[in-house]
């Protein structure tokens, strides 16, 4: 299978003569699917990003998001957006939401969109204040170990699901 892997794009940092060019080399590798690795674009334009490239390739779209893709919104909203949007575009697949994918019969794709969430180095004493701290609703405006918490809780859906992706692929028929 043909496939072209896309990670940290950021789209949001083009315009849209940029986006058509781009999409169009993309097109040009005649590729069978698409893999996206996160931090697509922000969270106002993530969806149009999304289905912009969809009706572009007409190729299935693999995808996870980044922290970026919730950039000036919020991880419940983003989420909320990209369900929807994956159950009406037949071509996008959100690997959070779809679990284990088939590519061929010996190999599957699963993904998640990951978090660091907090536990390993000294979360206590460290000077670094992500730009998520801020821009992200959910991560925002609170005190630091609400902030851990909610960082932990996040880690330990990724890890759950990661755990069950594993598990779910043995039991694919080979």
């Amino acid at each position: 299978m043909r496939t072209i892997w896309l990670n940290d794009i950021h789209l949001e940092f083009l315009g849209e003569p940029e986006i058509g060019r781009f999409l169009g080399e993309l097109d040009d590798c005649h590729a069978e699917a698409a893999l996206i690795a996160g931090d697509i674009a922000q969270a106002g334009s993530v969806v149009g990003f999304l289905r912009q490239t969809q009706d572009r390739l007409g190729i299935p779209i693999y995808f996870v998001l980044g922290n970026h893709d919730y950039y000036y919104g919020s991880i419940a909203g983003v989420r909320s957006e990209i369900g929807n949007l994956t159950h009406v575009c037949s071509h996008l697949h959100w690997l959070s939401d779809c679990g284990v994918v088939s590519l061929t019969p010996k190999t599957s794709l699963v993904g998640h969109d990951g978090w660091g969430d907090g536990r390993l180095g000294d979360y206590e004493n460290s000077p670094v204040k992500l730009n998520d701290f801020s821009l992200i609703a959910e991560l925002s405006g609170i005190g630091r170990q609400q902030l851990l918490h909610r960082l932990m809780r996040l880690g330990d859906e990724a890890s759950w699901n990661a755990k069950h992706s594993q598990s779910a692929s043995r039991l694919k028929p080979t």
